[in-house]
């Protein structure tokens, strides 16, 4: 290894310096103006956009890229982030950026196909089961495989009914009607 990789300029460090603070106000700058949405669970397109940031920030501090190209660069992205956002109130585009809830089990019943789809095994199901505080799987009403990858374990209250719009867009919401 070439020694003089070692070392370094102090105005070297002072622009590393520089640069991190400017990136990082940056990014609570704009994680303000987008709102919590950037920083909440994360569907794929949040998943590429938070990818993007991390990887603007390590290039700009590593003085490969200028200041004002990061920051332009963060601007892009976050408004990339908010525009996703509001394309996702539109239920034709909002399905195109983000995977629909899927219905993994119906009352009791696993449904074994729907949880291949998902690539969610049962011993992972049991988990999110014992998590959600469930003793008795006939206490299960519904397991709600979410956009973001969560997992909604709703639970049987008595004689409580489900609203039925607590179903609305999850796929294969008709097996639990009929259960």
């Amino acid at each position: 290894m070439e020694l003089a990789r070692l070392f370094t300029s102090w105005s070297s460090v002072g622009l590393v310096l520089v640069s991190t603070v400017v990136i990082y106000l940056t990014v609570v700058g704009y994680t303000r103006v987008a709102g919590p949405r950037s920083l909440a669970t994360m569907s794929s397109f949040d998943v590429a956009a938070t990818v993007a940031i991390g990887s603007t920030i390590a290039t700009v501090a590593n003085l490969g890229t200028p200041l004002a190209h990061g920051v332009i660069t963060l601007a892009v992205l976050y408004i990339a982030q908010v525009g996703a956002a509001i394309l996702r109130r539109r239920r034709n585009i909002g399905s195109a950026l983000d995977n629909d809830p899927l219905l993994l089990m119906a009352g009791p019943e696993l449904l074994v196909d729907n949880l291949r789809q998902a690539r969610v095994t049962e011993v992972e199901l049991w988990s999110k089961l014992r998590q959600a505080g469930v003793v008795r799987r006939d206490d299960v009403l519904a397991v709600v495989l979410e956009t973001t990858g969560d997992v909604s374990v709703l639970q049987r209250r008595g004689d409580a009914q489900l609203d039925p719009q607590l179903l609305s867009g999850v796929r294969a919401a008709e097996r639990l009607r009929s259960t």
